[in-house]
């Protein structure tokens, strides 16, 4: 294949175009707008970083599924560290799993929450 990509230079793929699956690297929806809301747990959302902006629209999360997963949260994890000492705490709703760093308030990550996940929560 990478062989024909360098005969055919015109077939290449965008890369960032790859990485965002076609969706236009606008992000397709303002994410900024998460800025000042609070968790259900009053933890005050100050900075989104560009990793959870990737991922999203990678993922095909709205912000509006982020939002639902801060504010009604069906349910929230600990306070966890990294190798490098960093906290961050994950809350899960009904369509998306987002971490925070709860020291400064930033989103650092999201997923999709998984059908089993869900049922987990449920039952």
């Amino acid at each position: 294949m990478r062989e024909h990509l360098k005969k055919n230079p015109q077939l290449r793929r965008i890369y960032s175009r790859e990485k965002t699956r076609g969706v236009p690297f606008d992000y397709g929806q303002n994410y900024d707008e998460l800025k000042g809301i609070l968790t259900k747990d009053n933890i005050k959302i100050n900075d989104i970083s560009h990793h959870l902006k990737l991922r999203a629209v990678e993922r095909e999360i709205s912000s509006r599924d982020i939002e639902d997963a801060l504010r009604n949260s069906l349910g929230i994890g600990k306070i966890k560290y990294d190798d490098k000492g960093r906290p961050s705490k994950e809350y899960i709703g009904e369509n998306a799993r987002v971490q925070i760093n709860p020291d400064t308030g930033k989103i650092v990550a999201v997923w999709r929450t998984s059908s089993k996940l869900r049922k987990k929560i449920y039952w």
